[in-house]
């Protein structure tokens, strides 16, 4: 007997940053609404650049960042419709405030992100109006596990008020999480009323993220890609690459750094004090870059998950990661890769200083760790089975 196939749904799935920015939460909705479009309906609604810069300015100083052209995340969405709110459609009365409205008000599902913002945006379109079911995925920790700057401990703050308890209230929201640490934080703090909590993980394009053949070069190559930020924390790196200046293997040791952000002054001077250290900025094509170098470093301090180490894997090369939610997920550590104590140079330059040892003494055991982290990836996070499940989770509200 075969299955009966699920009633199709009007999905709206809500992004706050435009797509040119091209982040991770971004680059998933993308691939979300395709996978979603064959047998639903499908939009997604994001604010306007002119709104983001606005936001970006007063919490950062600084514009938001536009990674991709529009042309290209038209290319990638193909026919899926997508709808950007302007700071004039905000005001009640004006015709773009009532298309909004009606959009969020018809939809049977949102998919959003857990941020504070993005909830005070579907929350106002949706006063006194139906209330669809929402999914709120934790794709940005609501809290920052070792926050240094007053700006992520007032974040902290906020995500702990009952203000935000109480605008992610609500018996039609659910949540999806991406390990079982965030579902006990969610269920321990937001979500003490029995609604419905998935751990659905991020999914990888693994035919996109695939190793490729690779000649060894003259020197090790360790890679940093992500947002030059504090969370990432490339500021313990370069604490790291100084300390490890003074060791005989650096000199057959390579630095790359793939990224921008505020801390970009970062490698911009470790780039000019050693001729073994090189900026890259942003990188369109991640995977022939992953595919030139032989480990991935993530010291970060915060992270939901981190695409960045399954897609470092997923191309067969070895990670050193700090063992927080996120990554200690994603690693096995000792065999896919090494997780390390976060806010510890010290033991992120020694264990840097292992994979190269590792890498010259027994090059075939490097290689099995590669190897290791391929499969890992390919039996737990591609995109498609990924997408399925959310699918499926979509299909139960």
């Amino acid at each position: 007997m075969e299955t009966p196939i699920a009633k199709s749904k009007n999905i709206i799935i809500f992004g706050f940053a435009p797509l040119t920015f091209d982040g991770g939460f971004e680059k998933i909705i993308s691939n979300l609404a395709l996978h979603l479009k064959l047998n639903n309906q499908v939009k997604i609604i994001t604010a306007s650049e002119g709104i983001n810069n606005f936001l970006t300015i007063v919490l950062s100083g600084h514009k938001c960042e536009t990674r991709v052209n529009p042309a290209q995340i038209k290319k990638r969405l193909f026919n899926i419709k997508l709808s950007e709110i302007h700071l004039t459609d905000l005001f009640p009365l004006t015709k773009g405030f009532f298309f909004f409205r009606k959009e969020f008000g018809n939809a049977d599902v949102i998919y959003t992100n857990s941020e504070i913002h993005y909830f005070i945006f579907i929350k106002y379109f949706l006063l006194c109006n139906k209330k669809p079911a929402i999914i709120c995925a934790i794709h940005t920790p609501i809290v920052y596990e070792y926050a240094k700057s007053l700006k992520s401990r007032l974040h902290n703050i906020v995500y702990r008020s009952f203000l935000y308890k109480n605008l992610i209230k609500g018996e039609k929201v659910n949540f999806l999480v991406m390990n079982i640490e965030q579902k006990l934080q969610v269920k321990n703090n937001l979500c003490k009323d029995g609604r419905k909590i998935r751990i659905i993980s991020n999914g990888i394009d693994t035919e996109k993220f695939k190793p490729q053949q690779k000649n060894r070069g003259r020197f090790f190559r360790i890679l940093f890609a992500g947002r030059l930020t504090e969370q990432k924390g490339c500021d313990l790196l370069e604490k790291a690459i100084i300390d490890l200046s003074k060791e005989k293997e650096f000199r057959n040791m390579e630095f790359l750094f793939a990224g921008t952000g505020e801390m970009g002054f970062i490698p911009k001077r470790l780039e000019k004090r050693f001729s073994n250290v090189k900026f890259l900025g942003h990188i369109e094509n991640m995977p022939d870059l992953y595919n030139e170098t032989d480990l991935l470093v993530v010291p970060s301090r915060w992270e939901a998950f981190c695409f960045s180490v399954a897609e470092a894997q997923s191309c067969k090369i070895p990670v050193i990661a700090s063992d927080i939610s996120g990554p200690n997920s994603i690693i096995i550590n000792g065999k896919t890769g090494v997780l390390i104590e976060p806010e510890n140079y010290k033991r992120l330059k020694a264990a840097i200083l292992e994979m190269f040892n590792l890498h010259t003494d027994r090059p075939r055991d490097y290689e099995l760790m590669g190897e290791l982290g391929r499969q890992n990836i390919l039996e737990r996070y591609s995109m498609e089975r990924i997408n399925k499940q959310i699918e499926d989770f979509i299909y139960e509200l």
